[in-house]
């Protein structure tokens, strides 16, 4: 299980500069629904907004839905688990993260993180 990029979005910064508008433009643009009309479409995963690349658009991976993507702190700390522990499955190789925009996110129907999850203990409480 590897770690799968996920191409074709970029960050609202990187909008800005390819659309040669400020930052605070495009996210004004998105909070007001705006956004489709000025030519940027945009996605939103677990609070964090990605902009389609106007110049390389977005080719999901083959078994990746952007429905099932969890960032993986969000995930660790609702199952109470350390978010670092589940970094270093995604790097061993034992449960898969798609990357996107530089954040790590898993797949949280995936079966290994399933197991993963029934085999691991949760945080120690003091």
């Amino acid at each position: 299980m590897p770690i799968i990029p996920y191409p074709g979005y970029i960050t609202k910064e990187e909008a800005a500069l390819q659309h040669k508008i400020k930052t605070r433009t495009v996210t004004d643009w998105i909070s007001r629904n705006l956004a489709a009309s000025k030519g940027i479409s945009f996605i939103k995963i677990d609070g964090f907004v990605f902009i389609a690349d106007k110049h390389n658009p977005p080719v999901p991976p083959k078994g990746v839905l952007l429905a099932n993507l969890e960032q993986v702190r969000k995930f660790s700390e609702r199952h109470d688990l350390y978010f670092e522990r589940v970094y270093e499955e995604i790097l061993h190789g034992n449960i898969s993260g798609v990357l996107l925009c530089g954040r790590v996110f898993v797949m949280n129907n995936e079966p290994a993180l399933l197991t993963f999850l029934k085999n691991h203990q949760p945080k120690r409480k003091y």
